[in-house]
């Protein structure tokens, strides 16, 4: 599969987003629930559903390295994306195995949501 660029950047920003998407589905939920309306209904609250359970779940199928990927580039600490060269340091492989990596990555995730 071959994305074009705004597409692998708004991916990406679904993983550096996924606590406030989680936040703002629940929000969503409660919304619906306080005014009476069905939320099978809600076409936003589907769609970030969506999007929060298929990151959700390649998160818990994926090994040690993508992980790590994960974590120091969307879900650091100080909200700063590390530099590839510095995940394929602390992973010990190459910045082109990352990037792969992350590629596959970035596709697995557009298949879940279904973009492919």
């Amino acid at each position: 599969m071959t994305l074009a660029k705004f597409e692998i950047d708004v991916l990406s920003g679904y993983w550096k987003n996924y606590d406030a998407n989680k936040q703002r589905m629940k929000h969503r939920e409660h919304d619906c629930e306080t005014n009476g309306l069905n939320s099978s209904e809600d076409v936003f609250l589907q769609r970030i559903s969506i999007i929060t359970n298929a990151i959700e779940t390649i998160y818990k199928e994926v090994d040690e390295d993508l992980k790590t990927i994960i974590e120091m580039r969307y879900w650091s600490e100080d909200g700063l994306a590390s530099d590839w060269e510095v995940i394929a340091d602390r992973l010990f492989i190459s910045r082109n195995k990352v990037l792969k990596l992350h590629k596959w990555l970035i596709n697995k995730t557009a298949e879940r949501i279904g973009w492919a």
